[in-house]
């Protein structure tokens, strides 16, 4: 009982000087309509996850949800922006994943897309969303959070 009491309290003193380490999901996109980066800085907490989604020619938060188990999804969608679609679906999927809380903020802006143009970005943050269901998944069974 002492071995294990002590393992305990190494880890965690360990887990207290040792911040959550982010990952990344970048992609670059080079289409006629469409051509810059999104980012999606992802967070696994003690509790929890955190991710950050920019991207475009203008980075900024543009919506914010945050989903917990067994509970609706709330998004805060700021005047003119579009990207609570974004946000919710990551947040209500790793939410699912995960079992705990997700809190998702998401921003990408480029200058004047077509129907086409944002249906492209959100299949691209479709694509980004499957890697980071990845990402913790794995997190989740080997301990890291290197991507």
């Amino acid at each position: 009982m002492e071995k294990d009491r002590m393992e305990k309290e190494r880890m965690d003193k360990d887990r207290m000087e040792k911040p959550p380490c982010p990952a990344m999901i970048e992609r670059w996109i080079d289409e006629p309509e469409v051509s810059g980066c999104i980012r999606a800085y992802m967070f696994r907490l003690d509790e929890g996850a955190g991710v950050m989604i920019i991207g475009g020619s203008r980075t900024h938060v543009g919506a914010f949800s945050r989903t917990e188990p067994g509970q609706d999804t709330t998004t805060v969608q700021f005047p003119g922006h579009k990207d609570g679609v974004i946000s919710s679906q990551w947040s209500e999927t790793l939410c699912r994943i995960l079992g705990e809380p997700v809190s998702v903020e998401c921003g990408i802006h480029f200058d004047s897309l077509s129907g086409n143009g944002i249906g492209l970005v959100v299949r691209i943050c479709g694509e980004m969303l499957e890697e980071a269901c990845h990402f913790f998944k794995t997190y989740e069974s080997h301990g890291t959070s290197v991507v």
